[in-house]
Parts: C-alpha cells; structure tokens; sequence
C-alpha cells in the first residue's frame, strides 16, 4: 500500500503446492496467509481484514463464485482487489463467472512476474 506497509494477501487454492508458490512469489511485496478451501477462507475474511486476494476459480464448495460471494458480504470493498487464477474452465456456470472478472483473471501457466505484477496493480487501486 501508498504507506509504505506491505499489503495483506489472502491466497485461497486448493492445492498445497500453489499455496506455496503464492507465499513464495509474494512474500517480499505481502504480508501472505493462506487458505485450502472455501470453508477457511470465509473464517478468515470474517476475522481479518485483507487488502488483497487471490483466489482459485476451481475448487471445492463453489470456488472462486464462492470466494466472491463471502467477500461480497464480509469485506465488499476487496471485491474490485481480488484476483483469480484458473488453469481454465469445463462447466456452464464458471465459464459465465470468467467471463465477469475477465479484467481480474490471471491464467495459468504464469510467470512469478505476472502475479507480482497484478498483485501490486490491485494493491495500488483504492477502494470503492
């Protein structure tokens, strides 16, 4: 952020290794914590408050719709600060999902650069 404080990530996949690789790749321009599953990320989004998400589109319990849904409720304003990443999509509904945050979309593969990149494009967007 614009004070000179490293913003607050939350990181949501399903997939250890892509934890990994979020905590890696964004430690030196975050503050990182993550979440496996729908279910831990809304736990946190209700006791911290974040300035930044990144959030798989295909998991478990609805996903990035999911995601989106407890962000709308819980911290609405990190709704225009969440990017999602997706390797692509097969079903009707998440296809229609892409489409609407196509403008906050990182596809996967991506290089280190790009998430830092976008991470700190979202960092720097106030808030609605």
């Amino acid at each position: 952020m614009s004070d000179g404080v490293a913003p607050r990530l939350l990181a949501i996949d399903d997939e250890p290794t892509m934890c990994q690789i979020f905590t890696r790749a964004l430690r030196s321009i975050a503050r990182v914590t993550t979440a496996s599953n729908v279910a831990d990320a809304a736990a946190l989004l209700e006791q911290q408050t974040f300035d930044v998400v990144i959030c798989d589109v295909n998991m478990p319990a609805g996903g990035g719709p999911a995601v989106r849904d407890h962000i709308e409720r819980l911290q609405p304003a990190l709704l225009e600060r969440t990017l999602y990443v997706t390797g692509g999509v097969t079903s009707e509904d998440k296809v229609a999902f892409v489409e609407s945050i196509r403008d906050r979309l990182l596809e996967k593969p991506f290089t280190v650069r790009d998430l830092q990149d976008a991470v700190q494009a979202l960092a720097s967007t106030p808030p609605r």
